[in-house]
């Protein structure tokens, strides 16, 4: 949806406030403008639009000033300022970088961005501001995104394929992109199934931020560079160098990396578990026991019937007849 002009806003404005009718949606219709309705509403309240033009405004009230507290003797405590190098001279490895303050915005930055690791260089300067390398997505899509079927539903546009992705970058779920959306957690899965596109960012958000963080930790564990810039006072007027800062391993940054990836060589806890040993039995041998042993019994059994046969005693299990006494 292309964005309209300054001029066409104006035309905008001075027809929905010259006309009776309430709502935007015949405004757009009849100048025919390429933009939602919900985008001309926020450009209304921004603006404050108002029926009957300028004329029809009602008079701010006068800001009245509150009495200030009493002090007494005390001065109000002010924020120390940084104080800003001043150099006599500008070193020969800066004079072909600095530029004044005002055209800071010009300085060519390297594509390249930050690097791992990275040469030392000669002169130590303190950061004072970097460049952004994240993308600027721009404004948010939801004034022109909650738009209904005649059923009074949310209709899926494209653009819910983008705010998914960038809320499941923060650890969004389907329940909170349908929240967001003012859908139910059913029309999100329904969506997920219906449009691919919906489907991939909702995935691929998470994913890309565990390897984000991911990647950060690990730069942070081994070190990095990155463009910077440091401001100076130089002949009464301020300059600014940018150089590249070089970032030092941070040494709990790589014990925590470490202990998760390799917890068996890097837990500061060790823990000792003694395996128990288990010996090989002969089967040979034990088959051997057993059968010595079923034979021993066999012969006790063998002997204490004989001597049972000579006292005239009956052995439980054996036939014959019970002596009853």
């Amino acid at each position: 949806m292309a964005k309209l002009s300054e001029q066409q806003w104006r035309k905008a404005r001075e027809t929905w406030e010259a006309d009776s009718r309430d709502g935007y949606a015949w405004l757009i219709r009849e100048l025919g403008l390429d933009v939602s309705g919900p985008a001309v509403r926020k450009r209304a309240l921004k603006e404050e639009w108002i029926k009957g033009g300028s004329e029809a405004k009602p008079a701010r009230k006068p800001k009245t000033q509150k009495p200030k507290a009493k002090t007494g003797n005390r001065k109000p405590r002010q924020k120390p300022e940084t104080p800003v190098e001043e150099l006599e001279e500008l070193p020969p490895e800066l004079a072909d970088k600095a530029v004044p303050l005002e055209d800071a915005e010009t300085i060519p930055w390297d594509e390249a961005g930050e690097e791992e690791g990275g040469a030392s260089h000669n002169f130590t300067l303190t950061r004072v501001c970097t460049q952004s390398l994240e993308e600027d997505f721009g404004d948010s899509p939801l004034h022109e995104i909650y738009e209904t079927d005649a059923s009074g539903r949310t209709k899926y546009r494209r653009q819910y394929a983008r705010l998914a992705y960038k809320h499941a970058l923060l650890g969004a779920t389907p329940a909170h992109v349908a929240s967001l959306l003012e859908v139910t957690e059913r029309t999100v899965y329904d969506w997920m199934e219906a449009h691919p596109e919906f489907r991939a960012a909702m995935e691929q958000g998470r994913v890309d931020a565990d390897a984000n963080v991911a990647r950060s930790l690990y730069k942070k564990a081994t070190g990095y560079t990155h463009q910077a810039v440091k401001v100076f006072q130089y002949q009464g007027a301020p300059v600014v160098v940018p150089y590249t800062e070089i970032v030092p391993p941070d040494t709990e940054a790589a014990k925590f990396w470490l202990k998760n990836r390799q917890p068996e060589l890097w837990k500061e806890k060790v823990e000792i578990e003694e395996k128990p040993s288990i010996a090989l039995v002969d089967r040979e041998a034990r088959r051997e026991r057993i059968e010595a042993a079923l034979a021993k019994a066999a012969q006790v059994e063998r002997e204490m019937r004989n001597r049972a046969d000579r006292l005239g005693l009956i052995i439980d299990g054996s036939t014959g007849e019970v002596d009853d006494g």
